[in-house]
């Protein structure tokens, strides 16, 4: 048997690489004088230029990719870039809350209220050497609303879901957006009043984070899938909700409409 070289360590992964080709999933390598062996993709190593695989006997081979098929040498780029995308320095992501506008209003005598229009601002950053494409971001955004009610305050707790497509993320570039804005309702009767009817005299609300679940799909069909959350706990807190067919907005800021008719909107404002 011929011994292969290889070609890129791209570093640890956040994720198993072969979590996008199965657990142990072997393929059919071709060289250029027509042998195959059936192994399965170990790592890169891109400054020395070899690929270490695992046979079927558990036995590890580096090689040079170059002499594989040109079909070959694409399932290993695919690899590499599936990889990178997959790596914690690979995409990275960073994200705030943000009022973008507030105002106040007179709800009547004695009764003031409040506005604040907030979103979280994105931005994912390609810390890598490869191209990132057809990448999608779905998000959930989640928030909860007080509304006065007899017998104490009654807690709203919201959502909805959004998504954004980046068509082609660059090495060492960003993609900046931001969510939907949420508006978010103070309201409290002056001097400490409260109602007759027992309902206590302030409204209050709270943003609870953002959730992102960003995925690439590879050219073979192959979908991997990285996850965001801005605090670092609202996995813990929160369910995802799944994103009911809309627009879809895109990185550049244009609207493109989606496959299916609009349905109607989550409420977005409480």
């Amino acid at each position: 048997m011929c011994r292969f070289g290889l070609w890129v360590v791209l570093a640890v992964l956040s994720a198993a690489p072969w979590n996008v080709w199965g657990e142990g999933d072997l393929h059919i390598f071709t060289d250029l004088q027509d042998r195959v062996v059936s192994a399965r993709i170990v790592r890169m190593d891109e400054m020395r230029g070899m690929l270490e695989l695992e046979l079927e006997n558990k036995r590890r081979v580096k090689v040079k990719p170059s002499v594989f098929t040109e079909e070959d040498q694409a399932y290993i780029h695919e690899w590499c870039v599936c990889q990178a995308f997959l790596m914690s320095t690979g995409l990275r992501f960073s994200g705030e809350k943000k009022v973008i506008e507030d105002w106040s209003e007179s709800g009547g005598v004695g009764i003031n209220r409040e506005f604040e229009k907030v979103v979280y601002t994105c931005e994912l950053k390609n810390g890598s050497p490869t191209v990132f494409e057809n990448v999608e971001v779905e998000y959930c955004v989640y928030w909860v609303q007080e509304i006065p009610q007899v017998n104490g305050e009654k807690r709203i707790e919201a959502d909805y879901s959004g998504r954004y497509e980046i068509a082609q993320l660059e090495p060492r570039a960003c993609a900046n957006f931001q969510t939907d804005p949420v508006t978010l309702v103070y309201q409290y009767l002056q001097g400490g009043y409260s109602y007759r009817d027992g309902a206590p005299g302030k409204q209050s609300s709270k943003m609870k984070g953002v959730w992102l679940k960003v995925s690439m799909m590879t050219p073979s069909g192959k979908k991997v899938i990285r996850e965001f959350c801005e605090p670092s706990d609202v996995m813990k807190r929160q369910v995802w909700k799944e994103r009911v067919p809309d627009v879809v907005a895109s990185v550049d800021g244009k609207k493109k409409k989606s496959r299916k008719k609009k349905q109607g909107k989550k409420k977005k404002n409480q």
